[in-house]
């Protein structure tokens, strides 16, 4: 479903915040320029070797990018003058067997596109699942929810044709030129979020119906218990995105219901809690329990655990009307010249016995 931009353009003539206004209208009629400020010259890369086993996937994930009008190819030969060939690979989705092609346009370091994309064009804020939470408050207990995601969301911006050398592919002695955002560039969230913003702008505007936030391409929608309130505005959603031509994932849409993920986190009106989902408790409690055993951690593996978790910071208070169900913070640490972690004191003897998770810690129930 190709976007529909004469019914973009309407909208975007309508809209308050200027500057993103017109980023969208000269996006979707001239494509969505990538602010890239460094040379542009001819660069050849060796794919990554996640691909290694996995060729006829990649071919046919090529093959439907350009099938898809999102990409031109397969070439014999450089099809570009100064065309930059960064590497591919593929990465593992959440579900089962799935895959994930990614273009890795931080390669090489210093000199890669993403490296000479100004920083300040690929700064976003998002939203949390506290905006969720606080809907829902609002609402009161047994709210009903649902969420429903874009389909192929970055993707659907076409990028501006002076900035098609910056995208070569090669792959099994062919090039390939993408023509759209992909994941591996730093400012696909940026734009694609002012997008996604938009298009929440405009769900209210028809609607009305201002129980709703996002984050990216993940929308959350909530209404009263006992009432319809969230499934006409669903209903409504899905409408309107046909109307503008932005796809969605019908097996990603859920409710309206009581409980549901959101952002990697459970959210349940009736009890008002809020949880780690089954799989990643179980990641991070082994996570935990496999530091415990080492006499060192690095600083990078704490923090990732703590990230991991940021969300239940509070361990059992009340938080935006929810009890918080799991509390992260386990360690107290400190980074030492050696790059590892070490006790509040310093210690960085014996750190088996220091490494441990603090009294009473409880993840979604579970207790050590």
């Amino acid at each position: 479903m190709p976007i529909k931009v004469h019914r973009i353009c309407f909208w975007v003539g309508q809209y308050g915040l200027e500057r993103q206004g017109q980023l969208l209208l000269q996006g979707f009629s001239k494509g969505f320029e990538l602010g890239y400020n460094g040379p542009r010259e001819r660069r050849w890369a060796e794919n990554l070797p996640y691909i290694l086993g996995k060729e006829e996937l990649v071919r046919l994930k090529l093959e439907k990018e350009v099938d898809e009008g999102r990409m031109e190819g397969p070439f014999s030969d450089w099809p570009l003058e100064n065309l930059i060939v960064s590497p591919i690979g593929v990465v593992p989705k959440k579900e089962p067997g799935q895959y994930r092609l990614i273009h890795h346009l931080s390669w090489p370091e210093g000199v890669s596109v993403n490296y000479l994309i100004p920083e300040e064009l690929t700064k976003v804020s998002y939203a949390s699942v506290d905006v969720a939470m606080a809907l829902v408050e609002a609402l009161g207990p047994s709210t009903l929810m649902a969420t429903t995601d874009i389909k192929s969301a970055f993707r659907l911006l076409l990028v501006h044709p002076q900035d098609f050398k910056l995208l070569g592919i090669q792959f099994q002695g062919s090039w390939y030129v993408d023509q759209a955002l992909c994941i591996g560039c730093s400012i696909s969230c940026s734009l694609f979020e002012c997008f996604s913003t938009f298009l929440q702008w405009i769900f209210v505007q028809v609607t009305g119906h201002a129980s709703v936030t996002h984050y990216l391409y993940d929308l959350f929608l909530a209404g009263p218990r006992e009432s319809d309130s969230c499934k006409v505005a669903l209903e409504n959603f899905q409408s309107l995105m046909g109307d503008l031509g932005v796809p969605l994932a019908p097996e990603k849409t859920v409710g309206p219901c009581t409980a549901l993920s959101f952002l990697g986190i459970e959210l349940d009106t009736v009890d008002m809690v809020t949880r780690l989902p089954g799989e990643k408790k179980r990641v991070m409690l082994e996570t935990v329990r496999s530091m415990i055993q080492k006499r060192k951690v690095a600083v990078k593996e704490i923090e990732a655990l703590l990230l991991s978790g940021e969300r239940y910071d509070g361990g059992s208070e009340k938080k935006r009307g929810f009890s918080v169900a799991v509390a992260p913070s386990p360690f107290l640490v400190a980074e030492t010249d050696n790059g590892h972690m070490t006790d509040e004191n310093g210690w960085e003897e014996n750190m088996t016995r220091q490494l441990q998770i603090g009294q009473g810690w409880t993840v979604a129930g579970l207790r050590r």
